[in-house]
């Protein structure tokens, strides 16, 4: 059986890991807590790009806090708000260690905690991980019946394979296991029972009980829509103004999505926008299933500074940065509606439509705000902010960027 290693003291050699007959490496994307000062948390994307040279599978943990520690206690008795703060962070640290999209990080449960510590607490701390960053993403480390709690709240997300992202430990299991795991740490390593050493350091030694145990190599991107895709329902209606520039012969390379940070509509935006004292536009506004063309794309709208000349942009009225994943579900005939606009105006552009998440990287296609500021260095907004369902939003402008053309 392949097996896995985890570990926290200190960066292993990969070459002796490899040497040792293991498979993969569970790294922590996790920092030190206070007053501890493990050299392999976080990890960094030095160690897992010679962890991949080696041949080796990685796969993403999260564990800050530990039981009894006041500064830092166990991860799951922050309920909701740390589970949603945490898994922002272990995004974060995911993407800065070199991890892909699409790849799910397991959260520790280090604890024997009880049913009524999993119902008062520790499951609002994986829905607000699940909020964060999509619950399809979230997985649970812990005993036997914290895995089966999880799966049966649904709150860690489920693979392809028909497993869910759950990482069994030996402790406090009593010898039960959890058939629907991906891993089952079999060896921990404590100052009593040492785990086995490698290269000069113990670890702790888990079976890989899946194809698919979230491993960073896999691609589970959305698959391409093989029909040909129809036009989302929507009434278009003509707000063009006088809130727009020329683009001075600049060749259109982004189209960016925008939140309006304020309670409106489609129509009530284009009014704004056609103020032109308040020197900004948008090409369009998008809302509840309308949509206000305000500024023609052959024309520079007002909404990135000095980007303007060449992008699209595109506001969903009444949103804002802060919304939920969930929040932005709601919307999801308006998200439809977005992707389709940019694959319209990327046919017609000669606009690549890739889409541009987080973390990016400077290309031409589809993103949003923050974009501009981190990979442009053009001005300072963060929109659409942290919980933008990128990959539903993704499977969209797939749907309509295949062979045929869509119909209208």
């Amino acid at each position: 059986m392949a097996t896995a290693v985890d570990f926290a003291a200190r960066f292993i050699d990969p070459r002796a890991i490899e040497a040792a007959g293991h498979s993969a490496v569970l790294v922590y994307v996790s920092p030190s807590r206070p007053g501890a000062s493990f050299g392999a948390k976080p990890v960094t994307r030095d160690y897992t790009d010679r962890v991949r040279a080696a041949g080796l599978e990685v796969v993403s943990i999260w564990q800050y806090g530990k039981p009894g520690n006041a500064a830092a206690p166990s991860d799951w008795t922050t309920g909701y708000e740390g589970g949603y703060r945490m898994a922002l962070q272990a995004r974060d640290n995911h993407f800065a260690g070199g991890g892909p999209g699409y790849c799910p990080i397991f959260f520790a449960v280090d604890d024997d905690l009880d049913l009524a510590q999993w119902n008062s607490t520790a499951v609002d701390f994986f829905r607000g991980a699940g909020a964060a960053i999509g619950p399809e993403w979230v997985g649970i480390y812990g005993h036997s019946r914290a895995c089966a709690w999880a799966i049966e709240d649904d709150v860690v997300g489920r693979t392809a394979e028909g497993r869910y992202w759950v990482w069994q430990t030996r402790a406090w299991s009593g010898g039960a296991r959890e058939p629907a795991a991906v891993l089952y740490q079999r060896t921990i390593d404590t100052p009593t029972d040492p785990g086995p050493l490698i290269d000069g350091s113990s670890v702790d030694v888990s079976d890989i009980l899946a194809g698919d145990y979230g491993q960073w190599s896999l691609d589970r991107s959305p698959a391409p829509v093989t029909t040909v895709a129809t036009k989302p329902d929507y009434v278009e209606i003509d707000r063009m103004g006088d809130s727009c520039s020329s683009r001075y012969g600049a060749r259109i390379t982004n189209i960016l999505l925008h939140t309006q940070e304020g309670n409106g509509t489609a129509e009530s935006l284009a009014r704004y926008l056609n103020d032109t004292d308040n020197q900004v536009s948008y090409h369009y506004t998008i809302g509840d299933g309308m949509v206000c063309d305000v500024v023609d794309t052959d024309y520079a709208s007002w909404s990135v500074l000095d980007a303007n000349p060449y992008t699209i942009n595109m506001c969903f009225a009444g949103s804002f940065s802060s919304w939920s994943r969930q929040q932005w579900l709601e919307h999801d005939n308006d998200l439809r509606i977005a992707a389709w606009l940019a694959v319209q105006d990327a046919r017609k552009y000669g606009v690549p439509t890739e889409v541009i998440a987080p973390p990016y990287r400077r290309a031409d296609g589809i993103s949003d705000h923050k974009y501009v500021t981190e990979c442009l260095g053009i001005g300072t907004h963060t929109d659409v902010g942290p919980n933008f369902p990128w990959d539903t939003f993704n499977t969209y402008v797939y749907e309509f960027t295949q062979a045929g053309t869509a119909t209208p």
